[in-house]
């Protein structure tokens, strides 16, 4: 073989491997662009999980969390004790409101977090016969509102608002959960401490002190512009 000959068939098995090569990428090219979007299709079909309930189990597969829907067919969270007692429930009302609760060992109600019957958020404490004890909450006016009792309030604490819309005040109710003392401010800020006896009642203000039977007023003190106006 002379040298041109070997010169062009040198040149002739380039010209092979070069359309060879060229071949090969675009195979891996498209390849690549089959590959890439079936992976991702696999990747989001496994962070997508449907189902109508889950249970999470320990390693002595003991049911410790578990995730479903209620009988009015409102979805809810239980997690559970080690021994086995649902003793956080997350989930809806009978209204479909939010609500939270922490129960105790016998999986009492203990604390609770959730909407009032007219919308208001609030937390409730209750004892382990599950009898409200202390309630924290908003009022009508939307201003904090603090009761401690033994089912209904006994006694009620009210923050009144800057604007004197509504008044702070302290409410102290007897065993009939009827007003027995209430302490208040006037539209002056001027404090009152009224006492309640059946339907009479004594009204202690800065200047003076009324006696009231039903709305009838039967007797009240001088003022102290009255002590001191001229005889």
């Amino acid at each position: 073989m002379t040298s041109t000959e070997a010169t062009a068939s040198l040149e002739a098995r380039v010209t092979v491997l070069e359309l060879q090569n060229r071949r090969f990428r675009r195979f891996l090219v498209l390849s690549g662009s089959l590959i890439l979007p079936l992976f991702l299709l696999a990747a989001k079909k496994e962070k997508t999980v449907r189902a109508n309930g889950f249970i999470l189990e320990d390693a002595s597969g003991r049911p410790r969390a578990e995730i479903g829907f209620d009988k009015r067919g409102s979805p809810g969270l239980n997690i559970y004790s080690g021994a086995g007692k649902a003793e956080v429930v997350l989930g809806f009302d009978e209204r479909q409101k939010p609500n939270l609760n922490l129960n105790d060992g016998n999986e009492t109600k203990r604390l609770g977090m959730g909407f009032d019957t007219e919308g208001f958020p609030g937390i409730d404490v209750l004892g382990s016969d599950g009898t409200e004890r202390v309630s924290v909450g908003l009022d009508d006016h939307e201003q904090g509102e603090i009761s401690v009792g033994d089912g209904r309030p006994r006694i009620t604490l009210t923050a009144g608002d800057r604007d004197r819309r509504t008044d702070s005040r302290i409410i102290v109710a007897d065993a009939d959960y009827k007003t027995q003392i209430e302490i208040h401010s006037r539209d002056r800020g001027e404090p009152v401490v009224q006492l309640n006896r059946l339907d009479e009642s004594a009204i202690l203000g800065a200047e003076n002190l009324v006696f009231v039977k039903g709305t009838q007023e039967l007797w009240k003190s001088p003022t102290r512009k009255d002590s001191a106006a001229p005889r």
